[in-house]
């Protein structure tokens, strides 16, 4: 019994930290959205999450990576750590002999910041 009229304590506690958050997101959601500029050829220090290589991928593979560190405009941050990276193999070579290397060009098409 006691252990359910703590749960029963807990959910209406959750309740009205739900109202007082509901609050708090219309609040915050009623002042404009501001953009940040992030200036062309901005490096971007990402971590593939897709395995991938030069033996099985071929052109159009979908690749998918996610951002490691977080891009600062200013003292702002405009892409954060943790944001998806989505895109394609855009070109694969295998070597001719021993002595040249294998290629993998990919490109990456979107991100996803805060949603």
């Amino acid at each position: 019994m006691q252990q359910a009229r703590l749960l029963r304590n807990t959910i209406i506690l959750m309740r009205r930290d739900y109202t007082a958050a509901g609050a708090l997101a219309i609040l915050l959601f009623s002042f404009p959205a501001f953009a940040l500029d992030v200036p062309a050829n901005t490096e971007l220090d990402i971590r593939l999450k897709t395995k991938i290589s030069t033996q099985t991928a071929k052109s159009g593979d979908l690749i998918d990576a996610i951002v490691i560190a977080p891009v600062m405009v200013g003292n702002d941050f405009a892409i954060p750590a943790g944001a998806p990276v989505h895109g394609t193999v855009d070109k694969t070579t295998q070597p001719a002999t021993a002595s040249d290397r294998a290629v993998l060009v990919m490109k990456f098409t979107s991100i996803e910041i805060n949603g």
